[in-house]
């Protein structure tokens, strides 16, 4: 046998049995055409009696008639599996049987090779569980007691699925009295409760310790302190990186004295672009921190339980709830975390509108605006912004709920309360670091070291040559080219622009460009912009595209599959639709600006 597949429920503990089978040394890759993530890894050493067989988890899923693009690719994965060289272990948490029984029930009726796994992480009495001899007797397939993170039982398992295709019987088809959908899938539950009854199973009580109570707050406490932790390491390392790059800069230039060029490229270009993807990377684990623990304890599927009926109104779902809470700290692992949501649609609605959520490397740029412009309601102004955001994303979100083709589906098991695992989540991160850094690692360094490219050379003669400041640089000529856009909006003079643009690197390099081409002194730009047009740009930059990071992204999520040239040229249409959007807001700010101040 050369490969196993894991097939359940959502929050049945597929994951978890994944990891503690690779020891997550997994391949996350996408399925052609749509965003969803099947992870394949290999079996650890340790589990010897099925040498050198891949482990792979697909989507959860109720039932084999799919009504998301996940689901459609684990049915489709399903029904390709070899009856001969793969085994299906079909993952059920012990909470909820009765319904995992019945997804058992029709992968029997596909006739391939099932060993069913009962996944242990109740709080109930051992007498709650069914007899797994009396079980694998009446399904006809053969039964495993496991726990998926602890490893309890895993080798009986694996010698179970390593037999399945000697020990396999004929199962009973499940007999109903019409052939609809519902009155089948009514039937399999039905036989599922009957079959669960007679094996010595029943319902399982959740009851929860006091301290199973207080690690879980603890957990809590902690990913939320390293939320924090990692935004405010994020901009010390982006401080470190400013002042290493300043020193190098000054010891290549006056010690080695190397080239100027060179040094600019090195310090200004390569550093910064490498630099900033590191500094992104402390409030991507930081989230993902966050997210495993919510997800480890089962506190994520309440909450989004909680929230799905309002955020129905706008055509999303409970999910979408937490990765528009995270656009408020950073885009890149709010649009990343939106892989977790049940239907392509509702990815693709969520990718497009989390960027409208103020992260908070705009809050230096609102800062220092808001301060020089609006000194006496700074506060209120930048709350405004945040408001603002939030109001055209349920707008945006409405309107392309209605445009978008797919269903929003919301179909969860409420899992049992437990303590997360720390080893699996420590895999979880450093799974998440190893994908932000091998996707958005490129297109970071490109646009870095293009917006240095643009600030260090000049076109002149008709050659290119280094410029002598970024005046005459060609940032200065596009900025120059592109600045009679924002003329109507109030704020077109060329060094705003020139900021505008080296803000897609990171929107902190707004405030960094405005220093230098205001000669040190960004809140000069009060001198060349007038309060009416402040407000606008304000509304502009909380809009457009966001930073190199998240296109990158937002690239990898919304545009998946296919040939590289096509979906480049689709994410610059969509940062054009971003900029397009952020330039009709700013000027309805700009119109009610000239009226009121």
């Amino acid at each position: 046998m050369k490969d196993i597949i894991l097939v359940g429920n959502p929050n049945s503990g597929k994951s978890t049995l994944l990891n503690t089978l690779t020891g997550m040394r997994t391949h996350v890759g996408n399925f052609p055409g749509v965003t969803v993530d099947v992870a394949t890894g290999l079996l650890l050493p340790k589990y010897a009696s099925i040498k050198r067989a891949s482990v792979t988890d697909l989507p959860g899923i109720y039932s084999l008639t799919p009504f998301s693009a996940d689901e459609a690719v684990a049915v489709r994965l399903i029904l390709r599996v070899s009856e001969t060289d793969s085994v299906i272990i079909n993952v059920a948490e012990s909470g909820s049987l009765a319904r995992s029984l019945a997804l058992t029930l029709q992968l029997l009726e596909t006739g391939k090779p099932v060993v069913l796994a009962i996944n242990d992480v109740s709080a109930g009495e051992p007498r709650a569980l069914p007899d797994a001899e009396k079980l694998s007797r009446k399904l006809g397939i053969p039964v495993a007691i496991i726990n998926a993170r602890s490893g309890k039982n895993i080798h009986e398992l694996l010698e179970k699925a390593a037999r399945v295709h000697e020990s396999r019987s004929n199962i009973t088809q499940v007999k109903t009295t019409s052939d609809t959908y519902e009155a089948r899938q009514t039937a399999r539950y039905d036989y599922a409760e009957d079959i669960l009854r007679a094996s010595g199973g029943g319902a399982i009580t959740e009851t929860h310790s006091a301290m199973t109570k207080i690690v879980i707050s603890f957990s809590l406490a902690v990913s939320c302190l390293a939320v924090c932790g990692g935004f405010l390491l994020g901009d010390f390392l982006r401080d470190l990186l400013v002042t290493f790059s300043s020193e190098l800069k000054t010891y290549l230039s006056l010690t080695v004295r190397v080239r100027p060029a060179l040094t600019d490229l090195v310090c200004g270009g390569l550093i910064s672009g490498v630099g900033n993807v590191l500094c992104f990377l402390p409030s991507v684990c930081a989230v993902f921190l966050f997210i495993s623990v919510l997800e480890d304890t089962g506190l994520m599927a309440r909450a989004a339980a909680a929230l799905d009926k309002p955020l129905s109104k706008i055509g999303l779902s409970g999910k979408a709830a937490l990765p528009l809470l995270l656009g408020f700290g950073c885009t890149v692992p709010a649009v990343m975390s939106a892989r977790g949501l049940s239907s392509r649609k509702e990815r693709l609605l969520v990718a497009l509108t989390v960027p409208f959520m103020s992260c908070s490397a705009k809050i230096p740029v609102y800062v220092l605006l808001a301060g020089v412009f609006f000194y006496e309601t700074q506060i209120a102004v930048i709350l405004l912004l945040y408001l603002s955001g939030i109001a055209i994303f349920l707008i945006v979100s409405a309107f392309l709920s209605r445009i978008t083709p797919g269903e929003t589906t919301f179909l969860m098991e409420i899992p049992v309360l437990r303590i997360p695992n720390p080893a699996n989540t420590a895999a979880i991160l450093r799974e998440k670091a190893r994908d932000f850094l091998r996707r958005a690692f490129g297109i970071i360094l490109l646009f870095s070291v293009g917006i240095w490219f643009l600030g260090q050379f000049a076109w002149f003669d008709g050659r290119l040559t280094l410029s002598a400041s970024i005046d005459g640089s060609l940032l200065s000529d596009a900025a120059r080219f592109i600045s009679p856009i924002f003329a109507p909006l109030g704020f077109g003079d060329w060094r705003v622009t020139a900021a505008l643009l080296t803000g897609l690197t990171a929107k902190e390099a707004v405030v960094s460009t405005l220093s230098v081409l205001f000669d040190g002194n960004p809140a000069a730009i009060s001198a060349v912009l007038p309060v009416s047009g402040a407000a606008p740009l304000m509304m502009f930059i909380l809009l457009y595209s966001p930073c190199a990071a998240a296109i990158a992204t937002m690239k990898r999520e919304i545009f998946p599959g296919g040939s590289a040239v096509p979906a480049l040229i689709k994410t610059v249409l969509l940062m054009l639709a971003q900029c397009a959007l952020a330039w009709g807001a700013a000027f309805a700010v700009r119109i009610i600006a000239a009226l009121l101040l």
